[in-house]
């Protein structure tokens, strides 16, 4: 915070920054939100492009530092689980850096269920708490 207040700015880990002119309050919130939800939002980057580099798949979409994906009905929990915790790759675009995931599942976007791995089974979360994954959308 100190050198992001003498400098004016504030810069991620790739380069990009944030001018800060405002209250040192005001720019104190700017700082960590920028380097909080900015380096999460380049990190899913690197990770787009890793998912296209590795396995030459391109996300639907981003929103902030998640990404969105269709993936096939026909697929398992195991696949979908698998295909979701490749998020957590190293990238060079920020090395030594990986994020965990959390994940969801859905039909649709008005619908949507945690997924994760417990005691090696795939699990989501439903109304009546977490059970296995198994989905007939």
């Amino acid at each position: 915070m100190e050198k992001s207040e003498k400098l004016g700015f504030v810069q991620s880990p790739v380069g990009r920054f944030l001018e800060l002119d405002d209250t040192p309050e005001k720019n104190a919130k700017l700082t960590v939100a920028f380097l909080g939800q900015g380096v999460g939002a380049d990190y899913a980057t690197g990770v787009m492009l890793e998912y296209k580099r590795r396995r030459d798949w391109i996300a639907q979409g981003m929103i902030h530092d998640a990404l969105v994906s269709s993936l096939p009905k026909t697929w398992t929990p195991e696949e979908v689980y698998a295909f979701g915790k490749f998020m957590e790759c190293e990238t060079p675009r920020l090395p030594g850096f990986t994020c965990p995931v959390k994940m969801e599942v859905g039909p649709n976007w008005g619908t949507m269920y945690e997924l994760e791995k417990q005691e090696d089974k795939i699990m989501m979360k439903t109304k009546d708490g977490w059970v296995p994954a198994k989905w007939e959308w």
